[in-house]
C-alpha cells in the first residue's frame, strides 16, 4: 500500500548524526502517547511474544474448570466422581501490518522546518495508524461470533445493547468488565433509539455517555468503542459486546532487535512493535518512509462463551 503525504516532513535529524537521540526521543514521545489513549488493544489480554519461540503462531493453553465444573459435596468415606476435563488452546498466528508512504524532494525542500513532518507529529501519525489497523483486526474477528443479537435489516435500539449485556448474565462464572464495539451507524441508530426511551431510563449520566468519535465512554456499563470499520455484509453491521478475555493477542516485540539489513536510518519501536526505516528514490525525487509490525488475534472456543455479536442493519 502506498500512501501520499500532503504535508512534507523536514526533519534533517532523521539524517543527521545525531539519530540515535531521534531515535530515543520517538521511543518515548510513542510511549506517552500510549500511556495517554484509551485504545481497545489496552483492554485485550496480551498473552506472548513468539520473538524466539521457532514458530510465528502463539499457543494459548487453558482447561475447562472454573465455576461451570464445581467441586462434589461428598461423604467423608465416598467416593468422588469422575469428570473429564477437556484442555484446549487457541493458535494466535502473526501477521505484517505495514505502511508505504511517499514524499516528493520538492515537498521537503519548500517545507517549513519544524512545522510540518517533525519528530512530534510523526509519532502521533505511526500510532494512529498502528492503532486504526489494530481495531480494523479486531472488528474482522468480531464478525466470527457465534452467538449474536439484533435484528437482520432492521436499525439498532436500545432493546439489542440490552440483548447483548443479558447473554453474559446468563453465563456461570463471568468476571470482568464488558467492553463494546459498534459502526457508527450503530451507535446513531442507538443515539435515536435514547430519545424515545422513557426520562428516568436511568439516572446515571455516564450510563448513557455520548462522546466524541473513538472511546464512547460507559453505555449499560459497557466500555463502547465507535469504529466505521466494523464488517458489513452489505445487510448488516455486525459489531459486538465481549468480555476482556474473549479476544486475546500476541506480537512481535524483543525480535525486532534481530533484524539485520536494516537502514542506519532505522528507528525500532519495542513497544507496540514496530520498525520503522526510511529511503530515497532519486531518479522520482522521492523520500519513501515504512512502518511494518507483527501481530495476531484470535477468540478461540472458550472465548466464544465470552463474546456476542450485535447484527443490525447497514
Amino acid at each position: 500500500m502506498s500512501t501520499t503525504i500532503t504535508t512534507p516532513w523536514t526533519s534533517a535529524k532523521f539524517l543527521a548524526g545525531s539519530h540515535r537521540l531521534a531515535a530515543a526521543y520517538l521511543q518515548q514521545k510513542v510511549l506517552a502517547i500510549l500511556a495517554d489513549r484509551v485504545t481497545i488493544r489496552r483492554f485485550l489480554p496480551f498473552v506472548g511474544d513468539p520473538s524466539g519461540s521457532g514458530s510465528d503462531t502463539w499457543r494459548q493453553l487453558y482447561s475447562q474448570l472454573g465455576p461451570g465444573i464445581p467441586m462434589e459435596s461428598v461423604a467423608e468415606a465416598g467416593t468422588l466422581t469422575a469428570i473429564g476435563i477437556t484442555v484446549d488452546y487457541r493458535d494466535i498466528a502473526l501477521g505484517r501490518h505495514g505502511l508505504e508512504a511517499h514524499e516528493s524532494f520538492l515537498g521537503q525542500i519548500t517545507g517549513r522546518p519544524g512545522l510540518d513532518m517533525d519528530l512530534d507529529m510523526l509519532a502521533g501519525a505511526v500510532i494512529e495508524t498502528y492503532e486504526a489497523e489494530f481495531m480494523d483486526s479486531v472488528a474482522t474477528i468480531l464478525a466470527t461470533a457465534s452467538t449474536s443479537v439484533g435484528t437482520s435489516g432492521s436499525d439498532m435500539v436500545m432493546d439489542d445493547l440490552y440483548d447483548a449485556t443479558y447473554f453474559f448474565d446468563l453465563q456461570d462464572g463471568f468476571e470482568g468488565d464488558l467492553i463494546g464495539v459498534l459502526h457508527g451507524r450503530q451507535i446513531a441508530d442507538l443515539k435515536e433509539s435514547k430519545r424515545g426511551e422513557p426520562a428516568d431510563w436511568v439516572r446515571a449520566e455516564d450510563q448513557v455517555a455520548f462522546k466524541a468519535p473513538g472511546f464512547q465512554g460507559m453505555i449499560l456499563n459497557v466500555n463502547m468503542f465507535k469504529s466505521n470499520r466494523v464488517t458489513s455484509d452489505g445487510t448488516d453491521r455486525k459489531g459486538a459486546v465481549f468480555g476482556p478475555r474473549a479476544i486475546a493477542y500476541a506480537a512481535a516485540r524483543a525480535g525486532i532487535q534481530r533484524v539485520k539489513g536494516l537502514s542506519s536510518n532505522a528507528i525500532l519501536l519495542n513497544e507496540p512493535g514496530i520498525i520503522l526505516d526510511w529511503d530515497s528514490d532519486s531518479n522520482g525525487a522521492l523520500s519513501k518512509f515504512f512502518a511494518n509490525a507483527w501481530y495476531g488475534l484470535a477468540i478461540g472456543d472458550q472465548g466464544q462463551k465470552e463474546i456476542c455479536g450485535v447484527n443490525t442493519d447497514a
